[in-house]
């Protein structure tokens, strides 16, 4: 609990939100934030294992434990088939000497035959040439998977889950919309602007003042006022920057403007002279590169694309506009991720969840697959099934198209081991193979087998 009049907070590790959080006296703290400001005093209301920040990392480990994960298709057929020949084989000597009427000499060299043409060499390569070679080629695309289980359990999700900030976004904060209400005056408002952001130790005044790094430093005499803005006296002229619901004097065609940039979920600021406003400036965290071309890469395959976010509902609406997506949830806390993705999971979905902070540990364990940005968290790294090195979101959709050219390419090397020995059973039967036909036939099903699965190193 704060017990100082203001504090200014990034939250981001909790709460995933990039903006700066000011906090009131009495206001809730929590665990592992970072303060931006000045010095404050706070009392500690709960004891360390009931912080929010010790209850994520539990249920990490939690989750972690309780994570079911689907066995690949081989190691389950490939134990029951091994039985399978050896219980038959007896029985096909059985059938050829007393069916068949073939001598047991003849019925011995064929159930040799059967053995030769039914051994598992084929389908104990249907999947491993095809995982290894997908691997290396999503390595070198900077997208590191954590065992060949993950590129089945992909091949099959039908739901993607993005968080917001440092995902989606780039988690920087920057000037957006900067306009002067007297044109004329331009230059000389930035000069003021810039000037009164330099004296500032507020976090979102870096913005400012690295988009104006070309204007004037003034010599103002700037007092800092907790939780109202800056003030300075320039010419015998009062100059303010000051949140919009704390500014005087805004007509109806400025609260126009300003509703219109905070539905983009942008946050305003305006400068006034002598409580007149002059000039807007609206900031905003910047979208990430490739990310409108990957989530409509996903709609387009028919997967839901969601955002979780501990953002603002105007912010996230904004997003969920500009990008495209289906659905979008704000002010959701770490363990309300979880439920989220709990809750998914429930109704028969298959999630893809990707995130960069310690607050999206927890849903991203529970996610089917969890996708976790190269920048991420060491504790996020260490649950995640995937890491995208390059922080680049485009290499999800590569990832996406090698799992389903993975699934299809295990697929066909199934079928056609399976049919191999079908067929190698069946001439043998009818006195139309021998040993070494079978041989030939056999091991070049394998060398095909494993060919197909090495297609997979190619883009």
């Amino acid at each position: 609990m704060l017990l100082s009049e203001e504090a200014i907070l990034n939250e981001q590790n909790i709460t995933g939100e990039s903006m700066p959080v000011e906090k009131k006296l009495d206001d809730t703290l929590y665990a592992s934030t970072i303060n931006l400001g000045n010095a404050f005093k706070l009392r500690s209301t709960k004891k360390n294992n009931e912080s929010l920040f010790y209850q994520i990392v539990e249920l990490a480990k939690t989750a972690q434990n309780n994570h079911s994960k689907t066995a690949s298709l081989i190691k389950r057929i490939e134990p029951i088939y091994v039985t399978t020949v050896l219980i038959l084989s007896p029985l096909f000597f059985i059938l050829m000497n007393q069916l068949l009427n073939h001598n047991i000499e003849t019925s011995f060299y064929k159930t040799m035959v059967f053995l030769i043409g039914a051994s598992p060499c084929a389908i104990a390569m249907i999947d491993i040439p095809a995982t290894l070679s997908s691997l290396s080629n999503l390595a070198k695309q900077g997208v590191l998977v954590k065992g060949g289980m993950h590129l089945d359990n992909l091949s099959g999700i039908d739901t993607v889950v993005f968080d917001k900030t440092g995902t989606l976004s780039n988690g920087n904060i920057v000037v957006s919309d900067l306009q002067v209400l007297e044109e004329q005056h331009k230059s000389f408002y930035l000069d003021i602007l810039y000037s009164l952001e330099k004296k500032s130790t507020h976090p979102i005044a870096q913005a400012i003042i690295t988009h104006l790094e070309k204007s004037k430093d003034l010599d103002l005499d700037v007092t800092i006022r907790p939780g109202f803005g800056l003030e300075a006296t320039y010419q015998k002229h009062i100059y303010q920057i000051l949140k919009p619901s704390a500014t005087k004097s805004l007509d109806d065609c400025l609260k126009e403007q300003i509703s219109h940039l905070e539905s983009q979920g942008k946050t305003v600021f305006v400068m006034s002279k002598d409580h007149q406003p002059v000039l807007l400036v609206g900031l905003t965290d910047t979208i990430r590169e490739n990310a409108y071309e990957t989530i409509q890469y996903f709609k387009s395959n028919g997967l839901k694309t969601i955002l979780l976010t501990g953002d603002s509902l105007l912010t996230a609406n904004a997003i969920k506009e500009k990008l495209n997506l289906d659905e979008s949830y704000a002010n959701v806390l770490p363990l309300e991720k979880s439920e989220h993705i709990d809750r998914l999971i429930e109704h028969g979905h298959r999630v893809l969840m990707i995130g960069d902070g310690i607050n999206d540990t927890v849903a991203l364990k529970k996610a089917t697959i969890g996708i976790a940005m190269g920048s991420s968290t060491d504790a996020l790294l260490e649950v995640s099934d995937v890491v995208l090195t390059k922080n680049d979101l485009l290499k999800l959709t590569h990832l996406h198209k090698v799992s389903k050219r993975h699934h299809r390419i295990v697929l066909q090397n199934l079928l056609f081991s399976f049919g191999i020995v079908l067929f190698l059973t069946f001439i043998n039967i009818f006195n139309f193979s021998d040993i070494a036909f079978t041989v030939i036939l056999h091991e070049g099903s394998t060398i095909l087998v494993i060919l197909n699965g090495l297609r997979l190193l190619k883009k």
